[in-house]
């Protein structure tokens, strides 16, 4: 107990027993906690003296009351009075709690332990004497041989959760009280309550069943609709919202958002949810971001074109897989925990490969064969290819990168001279803006190849693995003739989005190049 002065002692004894204020009210007014306000109240009422005789004490006599000096003599004698009471309070039969005890308790004596220090000293009693605090036990139905399988299985579990509820059965089957289960395995007793009922009434295993938490599918839906947002804001550059800025950071895109859609999102919610999709943000400065002045005006374009397509007419997303070579190569796989795959990091390549390829949205149809280079005439013979394999089509569009061989005047002239032509389809170009790879869905068919029959691999010639990627697409193109409805949802191979377009999409995963 805090020391405080006489005249203050004197104050609390005032305000308290003669105005008939509380001890809290009194704490305040004097600023001295409730605690000392209290115990020094209290003093005043056990001593039974008046108000009278306080003003007129002498001090030697005042500090013997209000002042009282806890030797270690004191300390003892307070022990043994406690001791001497603990067996005319204690009874057998009756079903008081250590507190109802410690409360009885407090009424007997002037100067009282508190509940801590009261029950310390109890229970060393109790076990001296080989007594003990009976509570309600808790009541269980009997246990199959099944049961007891279980709770020995999850009593030796590493997962804390399983252990608690295996031991705290096994206690309750053994006869052991509520109180001193629930201090063991560290639960309250409503949990304990509930995990008996959940045994008594659904069986033990139902006890150790992993609850799957329910999904509410309208915030679930909500969520979906803000990464999609934050997504299609990140694929544009900075500057065509008006910020002086060359690349995204989160308290832009938080800004953009709120002006956008009117709607609040917090800088820690928008890097959660671009980590969901896969994005690592430092990356983003050199993937995620177009800079393309006219992002939106091609982007746009694209966007009608495939919105408005007719049944005679084919849209194709083109580009070149490649060059890589033919030696052995990492990747993910599943493998033991102590087996560690490795692969030499110098070798000698059997060879190398450059795929180009052209998938048909519509049909999600795969053209492709193999070149010696990147370069014009390569997409020149890319168009003739395509020419005569949907040589009755009305109309077929063109989507690639802004490459230099993409835009050369040399193809520019060659799609002129084959639309004069009216034994061919017309040709028309769509390209995506620059530095838009993420929108090129072509790349998303090359990454699910990579990962299927790419990682992992060690061919032994060229033409090993030119067999291995002809029966790939050979496999995917009659997948998705047999399943037509297949296109536009998650793609067959393992693919990183679905082969359709989509201006949020990040098709291009370099995890798998």
């Amino acid at each position: 107990m805090k020391k405080i002065t006489r005249r203050k002692i004197e104050k609390i004894i005032e305000y308290c027993y003669f105005k008939n204020l509380s001890c809290r009210a009194t704490s305040k007014l004097l600023k001295i906690s409730k605690t000392t306000t209290s115990d020094y109240y209290h003093k005043f009422l056990w001593s039974n003296l008046k108000y009278s005789d306080l003003i007129l004490m002498p001090n030697k006599i005042f500090n013997d009351v209000f002042y009282e000096r806890y030797s270690k003599k004191s300390d003892n004698r307070r022990k043994t009075e406690l001791y001497q009471l603990f067996p005319i309070m204690y009874k057998e039969d009756s079903n008081n709690t250590h507190i109802d005890y410690w409360k009885e308790y407090k009424t007997l004596v002037r100067n009282p332990y508190g509940n801590t220090q009261f029950t310390l000293y109890f229970n060393d009693w109790l076990e001296e004497n080989n007594y003990e605090i009976i509570y309600n036990l808790l009541t269980l139905n009997e246990l199959t041989t099944q049961d007891f399988k279980i709770l020995k299985k999850y009593k030796k579990s590493k997962n804390r959760n399983n252990w608690r509820k295996a031991k705290a059965i096994m206690d309750v089957y053994k006869g052991k009280s509520k109180v001193t289960i629930a201090k063991n395995v560290e639960v309250s007793l409503k949990t304990l309550k509930k995990w008996i009922k959940i045994v008594n009434s659904k069986g033990m295993e139902e006890l150790f069943k992993k609850k799957k938490r329910k999904t509410n599918q309208a915030i679930k839906a909500k969520i979906r609709l803000k990464k999609n947002r934050i997504i299609e804001i990140l694929h544009q550059p900075p500057h065509l919202f008006g910020i002086n800025r060359t690349s995204w950071d989160q308290s832009s895109i938080s800004k953009i958002y709120e002006k956008t859609y009117n709607e609040k999102i917090s800088t820690t919610s928008i890097s959660t949810y671009l980590k969901e999709e896969g994005y690592v943000f430092k990356k983003a400065r050199k993937v995620l971001t177009s800079t393309d002045p006219n992002y939106r005006e091609k982007l746009a374009k694209i966007t009608n074109i495939l919105r408005n397509l007719k049944s005679n007419e084919k849209f194709f997303s083109i580009d070149e897989y490649g060059p890589f070579a033919i030696k052995i190569q990492g990747g993910r796989s599943y493998s033991l925990n102590d087996e560690l795959k490795t692969f030499p990091q110098l070798q000698k390549s059997k060879g190398s490969l450059i795929l180009t390829a052209a998938l048909e949205l519509s049909t999600n149809q795969t053209t492709f064969f193999y070149s010696n280079k990147k370069n014009t005439d390569e997409m020149i013979k890319l168009m003739h290819i395509l020419l005569a394999e949907y040589k009755n089509e009305k109309n077929i569009y063109l989507s690639w990168d802004s490459a230099s061989w993409h835009i050369s005047k040399k193809l520019l002239n060659e799609i002129k001279l084959l639309n004069l032509k009216k034994a061919f389809p017309k040709v028309y170009l769509a390209p995506l803006p620059s530095c838009a790879q993420f929108l090129n869905v072509i790349e998303s068919v090359f990454s699910g190849m990579a990962r299927a029959i790419i990682h992992n691999s060690n061919y032994q010639s060229i033409d090993e693995c030119k067999l291995a990627i002809n029966r790939y697409f050979e496999d995917r193109n009659e997948y998705f003739r047999k399943n037509p409805k297949k296109a536009g949802k998650k793609i067959w191979g393992k693919e990183v989005v679905p082969s359709s377009f989509s201006k949020t999409n990040n098709c291009k995963d370099p995890r798998y190049r």
